[in-house]
């Protein structure tokens, strides 16, 4: 019935093609953007503690903030005796002994700010 629809030929519309996309290839975006080759980032050194034979290091497991010590040097410590109190995404950690011993140094502050594997304390 050519007289009650339109004809598919009517529909049809002209389709403008999109504009070309320039030809971009990896160096001339890396020449756009300048960006400049550099070596494998660099993290800042860690405060490390000197260890003498039979101490051992108890490191921060993850970036925060010291909130407190519970411990002094020259505190006789045993294994799972709370020994400070790290502050990370908003929540306290409790940072506990792994052996016993005895305190031999505090190379921080509470309020000091710590990354992951910081020394908190000295234990021989």
């Amino acid at each position: 019935d050519e007289k009650g629809s339109p004809s598919i030929a009517a529909d049809r519309t002209a389709v403008k093609p999109a504009p070309a996309k320039s030809k971009t290839t990896k160096k001339s975006k890396e020449k756009a953007l300048k960006i400049p080759k550099t070596e494998a980032l660099k993290t800042p050194p860690e405060p490390t503690a000197d260890l003498s034979a039979g101490e051992t290091a108890i490191k921060a497991p993850m970036p925060g903030m010291i909130v407190s010590y519970n411990v002094a040097v020259n505190d006789k410590i045993k294994k799972d005796d709370l020994l400070c109190v790290l502050e990370a995404m908003k929540m306290n950690n409790n940072i506990t002994s792994s052996q016993d011993g005895t305190v031999k140094s505090i190379p921080l502050k509470a309020g000091d700010p710590v990354n992951k594997d910081d020394v908190l304390i000295v234990i021989a």
